[in-house]
């Protein structure tokens, strides 16, 4: 997630305008990410939406790499 987008995000919320930001690449760490930023449940993947796949927590990553 890039720094204008958080930056935009942020404009808009100081006019109390409702606003979501669209990513196009999936991020595994998304939700760690989201809640860091603070900015949970605002961020929209395009391929998750338009699939319909849910968010899901993937766990740790080296945990992942090490059952592979």
């Amino acid at each position: 997630m890039s720094l204008p987008r958080l930056k935009r995000l942020r404009i808009f919320d100081q006019l109390k305008q409702p606003a979501k930001i669209l990513t196009m690449e999936y991020n595994h760490a998304h939700q760690a990410v989201e809640a860091k930023l603070d900015v949970a449940g605002r961020v929209i993947n395009l391929f998750q939406y338009f699939q319909q796949l849910p968010y899901q927590a993937t766990g740790d990553d080296q945990e992942l790499i090490a059952l592979a």
